[in-house]
């Protein structure tokens, strides 16, 4: 087998031939990031579509309070007033 040569052998020395390293300069130049008020826009988006997402289905807290008042007067889902206020409540969340 033969091996034909493409390349000289010696070929690392070309690379020792390099420029020294120049010295570095200080300057009063600071890096800075500039965001765009789109990403900070679509970063509060997602961080408020997490929140919710985390949130539980259920609100404990108004639970307790209607099994409050079923319990002081049974008859509270009879109330005209309270019929109209929680349809008002069920139009304006569909809207």
């Amino acid at each position: 087998m033969s091996i034909n040569k493409i390349n000289s052998v010696n070929g690392i020395n070309e690379y020792a031939k390099m420029n020294s390293a120049s010295q570095v300069r200080k300057t009063d130049i600071k890096d800075s990031v500039s965001i765009s008020n789109e990403a900070l826009t679509r970063s509060e988006q997602k961080r408020i579509i997490e929140m919710v997402k985390s949130a539980p289905d259920v609100r404990a807290d108004r639970i307790a309070e209607v099994k409050a008042k079923l319990a002081a007067n049974p008859n509270y889902f009879n109330d005209v007033a309270v019929i109209s206020e929680t349809a008002d409540k069920f139009i304006n969340d569909l809207m």
